[in-house]
């Protein structure tokens, strides 16, 4: 990395656009603008950069509860810095990408382990649904009604709010987002680092990006009904191969017989991707299969052919 290529890269930004946790990134503190931090960030004096670091990670992702939008423009930098760094420098600028993305999600997931996370966290969450009633009707309320619920202080009830009224992430947090989510293969890669704490954060920054991103396949059944033709009903079987072919899925099984008898059923499964299994269902519904003929999604009621 060229220093002066890279520092007046840093100067063509125009900082005072962007906010901090502590105000403009052009510099509001002792601490110096962003632009100012970034180049420390790379600074040959590993004492320099961790300072450096140390200031990006409470100014940018602050304590990774929220993030400012100078992480936008600082992003393409940071990631520069990190293809050059010692392994110390890497981990503290890992843990600044981690912030990014995990406050990047919208909207917040709920962990898988939550019922079991922080010890009564989940006999919190299972009181709150078990009260649902108590407080839905705060949805309607405005702050200052919530605000006159047991004397609550302005912040808190404005808090509620927000919580009950979640606003849409802005624009250049999809696009500080987009732009991790482009950089997938490289924190991929650092999963099997030999370091431990990088391949520790490198798993923690990938599992974040990818939140919401794999759905879970469901299953489908198809079955056709049998009315004594064979002819017919071997035809209408060559189709459902034929629509079954072309389903991103998992082919799980046919169940028929040669001697079936008026009536029965002839069955067809397959896993896949819900909306996938959805289009299925709708090609298949009125193509003329055998009349009786029926899919079942799951635990979804049966839905006629």
């Amino acid at each position: 990395m060229e220093r002066d290529n890279f520092e007046g890269r840093l100067k063509r930004v125009d900082w005072s656009k962007y906010e901090t946790a502590y105000g403009a990134a052009s510099g509001t503190n002792d601490w110096g603008s962003v632009g100012e931090q970034l180049l420390n960030l790379a600074s040959q004096d590993d004492e320099k950069a961790m300072k450096a670091a140390h200031h990006l990670w409470c100014g940018l992702c602050h304590q990774h509860a929220f993030i400012s939008s100078a992480a936008l423009p600082a992003l393409p930098f940071i990631l520069e810095v990190l293809d050059n760094a010692n392994e110390t420098i890497a981990l503290e600028i890992l843990d600044i990408l981690l912030g990014f993305a995990a406050c990047s999600v919208y909207p917040i997931p709920v962990p898988d382990d939550f019922n079991d996370f922080d010890n009564d966290w989940g006999d919190r969450r299972k009181l709150l649904r078990d009260h649902f009633s108590s407080f839905k009707h705060l949805l309607d309320a405005s702050v200052e009604e919530i605000s006159g619920v047991a004397g609550m202080s302005e912040e808190s009830a404005v808090r509620i709010f927000e919580c009950l009224h979640p606003k849409e992430p802005d624009i250049w947090i999809r696009e500080l987002r987009n732009a991790l989510q482009q950089e997938l293969s490289r924190f991929s890669s650092l999963t099997s680092h030999a370091n431990e704490e990088i391949s520790y954060f490198a798993e923690k920054i990938v599992d974040r990006l990818t939140i919401g991103q794999t759905v879970p396949d469901v299953e489908i059944e198809i079955h056709l009904k049998y009315h004594g033709n064979k002819a017919e009903h071997d035809k209408a079987e060559e189709f459902v191969f034929e629509m079954l072919a072309k389903v991103d899925g998992t082919f799980n099984g046919y169940l028929g017989s040669a001697s079936l008898s008026p009536g029965q059923f002839t069955s067809f499964s397959i896993r896949a991707p819900k909306s996938v299994a959805h289009q299925l269902i709708e090609s298949l519904t009125g193509a003329g299969l055998p009349a009786g003929s029926y899919a079942k999604l799951e635990d979804d009621i049966d839905v006629p052919l």
